[in-house]
């Protein structure tokens, strides 16, 4: 087993060396904060160390021409090699990530897991769309241990009204805490960003590393 890196000096160093192994590594933060280019980032990073790669995109925000600044004016070499999934609903992602056992890869990146559960709730049973959604999470973590692979999702966040929303908290409860492993909350720092540690199993909590989101990537800064 092997950590995959992210790409970016100051995250890998804050996470021991890269994304954990047989773990499911979330990150989260607030729109702006960097989720998206890191999950770009990371899937360039990998590709170029040769590993084989799975790319979620449940927003919209994978963008081919980012991908070209991330990778030198190159995206096809990319997407040739990639199992690129586009979900446009819940149901969508339910089967995306059922399929996912079924492929032989170093690295899965779902970008981001609650963007689809979030309208869930209010179309339906509440219960049932939770539950459907820890089932997702133990089907990844499932997929991680029985392949020794890092699995990377994002996730969205909240305001905390008891903090008078100075505070924001990811969404998916306690079955997305308690599964993830690592957890790192990415927040605007300035014009800067900051990447602090939330949990992880082999480092303390509340570390940080700053990074700055340019042209050609994603930098360290010290």
């Amino acid at each position: 087993m092997s950590m995959v890196q992210t790409g970016c000096e100051s995250i890998d160093s804050l996470l021991g060396g890269g994304l954990l192994p047989e773990r499911i590594n979330q990150i989260y933060g607030a729109s702006g904060t960097g989720k998206t280019n890191l999950c770009l980032q990371a899937l360039v990073t990998a590709h170029e160390a040769g590993k084989d790669v799975v790319y979620v995109d449940t927003e919209g925000g994978f963008s081919e021409r980012r991908l070209e600044q991330l990778n030198g004016g190159d995206a096809s070499s990319i997407l040739e090699d990639v199992f690129f999934n586009r979900v446009l609903n819940f149901s969508e992602q339910k089967k995306v990530i059922d399929k996912l056992e079924d492929l032989d890869v170093d690295l899965i990146i779902i970008d981001s897991l609650t963007s689809q559960y979030r309208p869930e709730l209010g179309n339906g049973d509440a219960r049932e769309v939770n539950q459907e959604l820890g089932r997702q999470v133990q089907k990844l973590s499932s997929i991680a241990r029985e392949n020794e692979i890092p699995v990377l999702v994002t996730n969205q966040v909240y305001s905390d009204f008891e903090s008078n929303g100075d505070e924001v908290r990811p969404i998916g409860g306690d079955v997305l805490k308690y599964s993830s492993k690592v957890i790192v909350q990415l927040e605007k720092d300035g014009e800067k960003r900051r990447a602090v540690l939330k949990k992880h199993l082999f480092k303390e909590e509340g570390e940080s590393a700053r990074f700055d989101i340019c042209h050609n990537g994603i930098d360290g800064v010290e």
